[in-house]
């Protein structure tokens, strides 16, 4: 389902002004999951929010999170890897991966 602009805009605000959880966004605004997750993973709560909420649930605090890693290339746009093999001069064979 496509969400407006101001739906998008609404659950960055959320995330930003009242610092809420993806869960609390997504109960609150009615939309998919996933589709908040993509809209927030530019806009992460703090770390030490995130570690006092847990506490405060009775959560271990110990948890590690990752580093944000430099964007690896989407399988779009990563080159095609050429799987043919030429045998002799004319004969071209297709090698569909396939190992023999």
């Amino acid at each position: 389902m496509a969400y407006s602009d101001e739906v998008r805009a609404e659950a960055v605000r959320l995330r930003l002004e009242a610092r809420l959880s993806l869960k609390a966004i997504v109960a609150r605004l009615g939309i998919a999951k996933g589709t908040a997750s993509k809209w927030l993973r530019e806009h992460p709560l703090p770390v030490d929010l995130v570690k006092e909420r847990m506490a405060a649930n009775g959560r271990a605090t110990s948890v590690r999170f990752p580093r944000k890693r430099e964007a690896e290339p989407t399988r779009r746009e990563t080159p095609a890897v050429d799987h043919r093999r030429r045998q002799g001069p004319d004969v071209l064979v297709l090698d569909h991966g396939h190992h023999r």
